[in-house]
């Protein structure tokens, strides 16, 4: 349940409203995506749950930010889910 974790913890932090803090999310994102593609193999089927829905709470945070100078991370994150899966 790892990654749905750190989702919460990255959710929070972004409804702070703090100057810098979606910058800061979607490098967390980024990060988490490689680690996820990278360790895939590895998780259970509940983690492998969590990490799909973790990944479907940022794909409707991008979708509901729009198009940012930091957050395009959408091949990223889409070959992630497709990895996951």
């Amino acid at each position: 349940m790892e990654p749905l974790a750190d989702c919460l913890s990255l959710m929070y932090m972004i409804g702070g409203n703090l100057r810098g803090s979606r910058k800061l999310f979607w490098k967390n994102v980024s990060m988490e995506c490689e680690r996820l593609r990278e360790e895939h193999a590895k998780l259970n089927a509940w983690e492998l749950l969590a990490s799909m829905q973790a990944l479907s709470i940022y794909l409707l945070v991008r979708l509901q930010e729009g198009e940012t100078e930091y957050n395009n991370f959408d091949y990223l994150m889409l070959t992630t889910v497709i990895v996951v899966r």
